[in-house]
């Protein structure tokens, strides 16, 4: 495990979540604060984990997709697009391994279903957690907590 350093967060969210992808795809990135401190982690976990969640968020909003970055206790990075949301009952089980919300969709449209499981065992593995929320308004938010040091 590897210091996760401020650069390191320059690098991985750009990496990522790809403005560029956003913008591909007529959607606005919007990211709001900075990540400045240093945590122990392994970058390709954690970069692997932004990055799916991120390409979930570019597939799914309708218009724009937020990021929010806060240091306080610990990291938090709160990633939600305007999209549909994501049925209730259907939050719990978004992160198994091969669920998809949508039945109609298989491999060829809609991915293996392994993103979210995959991010969120790399966050678990630092320590972390990865939670989902539907907005008020719609779409979905992606809440991970990472702590400065494994506890």
């Amino acid at each position: 495990i590897d210091i996760c350093a401020s650069g390191l967060w320059r690098r991985l969210l750009p990496k990522a979540l790809t403005a560029t992808q956003a913008k591909q795809n007529n959607k606005e990135l919007i990211v709001n604060g900075a990540l400045t401190a240093d945590i122990k982690c392994d970058e390709t976990l954690i970069a692997s984990a932004l990055e799916n969640v991120l390409r979930n968020a570019i597939k799914y909003a309708e218009h724009s997709i937020s990021i929010g970055l806060i240091e306080s206790d610990a990291i938090y990075i709160t990633i939600c697009d305007d999209g549909k949301g994501v049925e209730e009952s259907n939050l719990a089980r978004l992160c198994e391994p091969f669920f998809r919300q949508e039945h109609s969709r298989d491999r060829s449209t809609g991915g293996t279903g392994l993103g979210l499981a995959i991010a969120k065992n790399a966050i678990s593995v630092h320590d972390g957690t990865l939670t989902l929320e539907n907005q008020e308004h719609g779409g979905l938010c992606v809440n991970i907590r990472l702590p400065y040091k494994s506890e």
